[in-house]
């Protein structure tokens, strides 16, 4: 190792953007100058995960009196006479987005006054945060209060122990768990080929294209790599099952 290559490795590990492949088939983050910290790539779609945020949590309101699709609606064994009002997923999601969203917000403002309406304390939250990112991904490690659930019911606070890094992978999160509630992660268009790394058929295309990954093994190439390794032209959607 030379004295200008990282010697860390991105806080994601083995699902890093920029993930790498040992010699025994074992994957690692990609390198990183600082420990416990991010590569651009996962700092980046955090980022713009985060972002997203507000509008995430409009769709959800939006959402949330509407009936859930057939494949997640209850199984009902009798006549019930009353029904739930609105999407506890949903509803669970969008508490979520508010709670982690003003925990850091205040966390930066020291406590800023913010709007008593839950939808501008949100975008307020949401704004105050895509304007700091770097700020906050770089928050060092301290012990914070959170609120836990108990079994019996009521909440009751817990110490733990977080930094800004943390802050960002929970809140890009809460953008992917409301994307999964409303039914709008992107579907996969699957290729007949098997992986030449790995010989399982669980390649996949981005929807534009641009880049193929295996599901299996989870390495990833760009179209051109991936057509000069398999000796073929260019992606065909219609070769896709």
């Amino acid at each position: 190792m030379t004295h200008d290559e990282p010697i860390h490795q991105c806080r994601q590990a083995a699902h890093c953007k920029s993930r790498v492949r040992d010699d025994n088939g074992h994957w690692h983050g990609g390198g990183v100058e600082r420990p416990d910290s991010l590569c651009r790539g996962c700092e980046q779609a955090a980022f713009e995960a985060i972002r997203q945020l507000y509008d995430d949590w409009l769709l959800l309101e939006a959402a949330k009196l509407q009936p859930p699709p057939k494949d997640r609606a209850p199984k009902v064994t009798h006549t019930a006479l009353y029904s739930v009002p609105i999407r506890l997923d949903i509803d669970t999601v969008q508490s979520a987005i508010e709670d982690e969203t003003l925990t850091w917000t205040i966390t930066l403002t020291r406590g800023e006054p913010l709007p008593t309406s839950r939808t501008l304390c949100v975008r307020r939250c949401v704004s105050t945060l895509s304007a700091n990112l770097g700020t906050l991904v770089d928050l060092p490690r301290r012990q914070r209060w959170r609120m836990t659930p108990l079994a019996d019911g009521g909440d009751e606070p817990q110490s733990v122990d977080l930094d800004g890094v943390d802050a960002v992978l929970k809140l890009a999160a809460l953008h992917h768990r409301a994307r999964e509630v409303l039914g709008l992660n992107e579907t996969r268009i699957w290729l007949p080929d098997p992986c030449h790394v790995c010989g399982v058929k669980a390649l996949t295309s981005s929807p534009d294209q641009e880049t193929v990954t295996c599901q299996s093994c989870r390495t990833v190439w760009a179209k051109e790599e991936f057509a000069r390794l398999n000796g073929v032209g260019v992606l065909d959607p219609e070769r896709a099952s």
